[in-house]
C-alpha cells in the first residue's frame, strides 16, 4: 500500500537539498537583512520540518547577535504550530541555548529548561549536547562556491570541476609554481581537520596530499592533492545499473576508467599488468579487488587513529591502472588528535552509515563513540552496490521530522539481511553475500572487526576456484552436508571399499587356499566371528577417536587452539585413516595363516599351513588392503577438503596457520598417487606367477585400474583445492 511520502536513495540527496536552503537563507540575512523562513520553505515536500529546523538555527544565529531582532523557541512555535506536534525538537532548545552562551547569557540553561519542564529528560546533559549539536547543524560548513572555473586562486589556476559536495567543490587546477602540475584542489570553507589527518596517511590506497593553505581574505582553504584521473567508483555503479549481469566484468571497469581518462586527457599506463588481469576477470573478482584495496587503505587510516566516516561511491577514485584510492577525509575524526572532538565534524552520506553512525545523529549524539567498525559497515554497504547497482537497504523513507528518518534508517539496517533479490538484475552472487553479510552486521561486537580481517574474507571470495570451494551455493550437497554427515560419508567410504574387498579378499581365500587345507569351515568361522568384526570394531573407534576434534569443536569451545588442531586433524584424516586400514589388512593376512597353522597340530585333517600359504594370505591381504587404501585416502580427503575445511576455515580465516600442512598434503597425495599407479603392476607380477587365468589377479588388476582412474580424479580436485587455499594471504 503506497504511504504517499516520497522516497529517495541517497542520504547525500536529503544532505544537498539541506544545505542549499541553509546557504540561500543564509545569503539572504547577509543581502536583505530580515529574509521570512516560509519563502524558502516551497517544495521541499516531506523534508518541511527537516529545512525548517536548520532554517530556525541560523534564523537564531542571526538574531541573537542583532538588536531587537531576538525570538525565542515560542515565537517560532506561534509561527509554525507543527514544531509543536508531537513536541518541539529539542535540537531547537539546544539550538538557543547556543546561541544565548554565545552572547553572554551564562545563566540561560536552567532559564531555557524551567520554560520547558516537559522536555526536561531530552535536555539532561545539555552543556554536552549543545556543543555537540552545534557542531552538527548543516549552517557550519557551508561551499564556497564564489570560487569558480577559470579563475586563479592562490598558486592555482582552476581548470574544470571534478566534483561537488556538500561542503566543497573539487577543481582540476594547474599549480604555476610547480611546472604546471596538474593536482586536484579542494575548496571549502576554513575548517575541521581533514588537512591534518589526510596528511599524516601515507598509502597506496589513500590519495596522497601535496600541500595546504588558507586564504583568509577568501575565507576558505585549498587543499592541494594528487589527481586522479580515472573517475569515482560512482560513475561505474551508473553503469553497473545500466548492464545485465553477465555484462558485468573487468572489461567494464577499465572501459569507465578509460573514459575518464579521455575526459581528462590523460593516456593509458605504460605498465598495463594490472589490466590485463582485470580485463579477464569476472565482475565479483573485480568487486573484491576494489574492496581488498581499500580495505587495506582504512586499515592503515584507523592504525593511525583517523576515522573516515564518509565511505561512499564518489569517495573512491580510481587511478589509470583502476587502483581505487581513498578521498575526502572531510568528516574524519583523529583519536589521537586531542584539540578536536569527534563530533567536531560530524558528517557522512546517510545511506552509507552504519547503524552506530545513524544512532550518533540522535540525542545523545555521541560521535565519539564511533570506531574503524563503522568505516568497515559502510564499505560493505559500497561493496553491496557495485556488485548489484543497488544498496542492501534500498528506498529509506524519508519521514516529515529528522529523527523519524534516522529511526526508520535504524530500523532497517537491524533487520535480517536479504539475499534474494526481486529482480536477478540486482542478485548478489551467494559468496560475496557471505563476505558482506559479517561487515553489514547491525552488532557492531559481531561485526568483522578490521580492514586487515575484512581483506582476509575477500581474499577467499576473489578467485572463482577459491569462491566454489569456500561458498557453495545454498542447493547444493556441499553447502546442505554438515560436519556429522561428512564424517557418515567418510565412514561409508572406509566401510564399502574394506567390506567389498574383504568379501572378494575371502572367496579367493576360501577357494584356492583353505580348501587345500581342508580348512573351509575353520576359515568361515574365523573371518565371521572373529577377524573380520573385530577389525571392523576397531576402524570405527579410530575413526571416530580421529575426528572426534572436528565434530566437538564447538564443546571443547572454539578457540584459536582447538580450531587450528581441529584443521590439522582433517587435512590428515585421510592418511591416517588410510594407513589403519592397510595395517589392519596386513595384520589379518598373518592373523589367518597363523590361527589355521596352530589349528593343525590339534587337527590332523588341516593339512599344514606352509611358507607359500603364508605368502598366498599376507600377499592377496595387502593387495586388497592397498587398493581399499588407495579409494579411502583420496575419497576422504577429498570429502576433508571439500566439505570440512572449508568450514573450519571460515570458522577462523588464517591459513597461514595451516600453509605447512596445506603442502605436505599435496606431497602426501603424490606419494598415494604413485601407489595407485603400482597396484596394476604388482598384481600383473601376481598374475605370472599363480597363472594368467587367476580370476582374483583378474579382478584385482581391473580394480587396481579403477583407483588410478579415481585417483588421479581426486589427486586433480585436491591439488586445486589446496592450491586455491594458499593463494589466500
Amino acid at each position: 500500500m503506497s504511504t504517499g511520502i516520497p522516497r529517495i536513495h541517497d542520504g547525500l540527496e536529503t544532505l544537498s537539498l539541506l544545505v542549499q536552503r541553509v546557504d540561500a537563507f543564509a545569503d539572504a540575512w547577509d543581502r536583505d537583512g530580515e529574509p521570512r523562513i516560509e519563502s524558502f520553505l516551497s517544495d521541499v515536500g516531506p523534508l518541511r520540518r527537516i529545512v525548517l529546523i536548520e532554517l530556525i538555527k541560523v534564523d537564531l544565529e542571526f538574531r541573537w547577535v542583532r538588536e531587537g531582532q531576538k525570538k525565542f523557541i515560542e515565537d517560532y512555535v506561534a509561527e509554525f504550530p507543527e514544531l509543536g506536534e508531537p513536541k518541539i525538537p529539542p535540537e531547537l532548545i539546544l539550538e538557543e541555548m547556543h546561541v544565548q552562551q554565545q552572547v553572554g547569557l551564562d545563566d540561560c540553561a536552567q532559564t531555557i529548561q524551567n520554560r520547558f519542564p516537559n522536555l526536561a529528560s531530552d535536555l539532561e546533559g545539555t552543556e554536552t549536547k549543545q556543543r555537540l549539536q552545534a557542531s552538527y547543524s548543516v549552517n557550519r560548513t557551508r561551499r564556497p562556491d564564489h570560487i569558480q572555473v577559470g579563475q586563479l586562486v592562490g598558486d592555482f589556476k582552476l581548470l574544470a570541476q571534478l566534483g561537488q559536495g556538500a561542503f566543497a567543490n573539487v577543481f582540476l587546477a594547474s599549480q604555476s609554481s610547480i611546472g604546471a602540475r596538474r593536482v586536484a584542489l579542494k575548496v571549502s570553507g576554513d575548517f575541521g581537520t581533514e588537512p591534518a589527518n589526510l596528511g599524516q596517511l601515507q598509502h597506496d590506497c589513500i590519495v596522497a596530499v601535496h600541500g595546504v593553505e588558507s586564504l583568509a581574505d577568501r575565507a576558505v582553504r585549498l587543499l592541494c592533492m594528487e589527481f586522479v584521473p580515472g573517475g569515482t567508483l560512482h560513475d561505474v555503479i551508473k553503469q553497473i545499473r545500466e548492464r545485465r549481469p553477465e555484462q558485468r566484468n573487468g572489461g567494464l571497469l577499465l572501459e569507465c576508467v578509460d573514459h575518464s581518462l579521455a575526459k581528462n586527457s590523460v593516456g593509458a599506463p605504460a605498465d598495463v599488468t594490472t589490466r590485463n588481469i582485470l580485463r579477464e576477470a569476472d565482475w565479483t573478482y573485480v568487486v573484491c579487488w576494489i574492496g581488498i584495496h581499500i580495505a587495506k587503505g582504512l586499515d592503515y587510516a584507523h592504525r593511525q587513529g583517523v576515522l573516515h566516516r564518509d565511505i561512499k561511491p564518489a569517495n573512491i577514485l580510481l587511478s589509470a591502472n583502476c587502483l581505487p584510492k581513498l578521498a575526502d577525509f572531510n568528516t574524519s575524526f583523529n583519536s589521537h588528535d586531542c584539540t578536536t572532538t569527534a563530533a567536531a565534524f560530524f558528517g557522512g552520506s546517510l545511506s552509507y552509515m552504519s547503524p552506530e553512525q545513524l544512532a550518533a545523529c540522535l540525542p545523545p549524539w555521541k560521535a565519539d563513540a564511533l570506531d574503524g567498525r563503522s568505516d568497515i559497515f559502510s564499505l560493505g554497504v559500497v561493496l553491496w552496490e557495485l556488485s548489484t547497482g543497488i544498496r542492501p537497504w534500498i528506498e529509506q523513507e524519508v519521514c516529515s521530522d529528522w529523527t523519524a528518518t534516522i529511526e526508520s534508517m535504524l530500523a532497517r539496517r537491524r533487520e535480517e539481511l536479504p539475499y534474494h533479490s526481486e529482480s536477478p538484475e540486482t542478485q548478489i552472487p551467494w559468496a560475496l553475500f557471505r563476505v558482506l553479510q559479517p561487515c553489514l552486521d547491525a552488532n557492531v561486537e559481531t561485526r568483522i572487526p578490521s580492514g586487515k580481517a575484512l581483506v582476509r574474507q575477500l581474499e577467499t571470495c576473489r578467485e572463482p576456484n577459491t569462491r566454489r570451494l569456500l561458498y557453495p551455493p545454498p542447493d547444493s550437497l556441499r553447502f546442505r552436508c554438515g560436519k556429522w554427515t561428512a564424517v557418515v560419508l567418510m565412514l561409508l567410504v572406509v566401510h564399502v571399499f574394506n567390506g567389498f574387498l574383504a568379501v572378494f579378499n575371502y572367496q579367493y581365500n576360501l577357494t584356492h587356499i583353505a580348501e587345500m587345507l581342508n580348512a573351509p569351515q575353520q576359515l568361515a568361522s574365523l573371518a565371521m566371528t572373529f577377524v573380520n568384526p573385530i577389525a571392523f570394531g576397531i576402524g570405527t573407534l579410530l575413526l571416530y577417536r580421529i575426528v572426534r576434534p572436528i565434530l566437538f569443536l564447538e564443546r571443547f569451545g572454539p578457540t584459536e587452539q582447538s580450531i587450528n588442531n581441529a584443521r590439522r586433524v582433517c587435512l590428515r584424516s585421510g592418511a591416517w585413516i588410510a594407513l589403519i586400514g592397510l595395517a589392519e589388512w596386513a595384520v589379518a593376512g598373518l592373523v589367518y595363516p597363523t590361527v589355521l597353522h596352530v589349528l593343525s597340530t590339534s587337527d590332523s585333517s588341516i593339512q599344514t599351513v606352509t611358507l607359500e600359504h603364508y605368502l598366498h594370505f599376507a600377499g592377496s591381504h595387502v593387495l586388497c588392503g592397498a587398493i581399499a587404501a588407495v579409494y579411502v585416502y583420496f575419497l576422504i580427503t577429498e570429502l576433508s577438503i571439500s566439505f570440512i575445511y572449508p568450514r573450519l576455515l571460515l570458522n577462523h580465516l588464517n591459513v597461514d596457520q595451516d600453509r605447512f600442512e596445506l603442502r605436505k598434503t599435496q606431497v602426501t597425495s603424490v606419494r598415494w598417487l604413485l601407489l595407485a599407479g603400482l597396484i596394476p603392476l604388482v598384481a600383473l607380477m601376481g598374475m605370472a606367477t599363480v597363472g594368467s587365468a587367476s580370476t582374483f589377479m583378474q579382478v584385482l588388476s581391473c580394480a587396481g585400474v579403477a583407483a588410478i582412474a579415481l585417483a588421479f580424479r581426486c589427486y586433480q580436485v585436491i591439488q586445486r583445492s589446496i592450491d586455491s587455499l594458499l593463494a589466500i594471504e
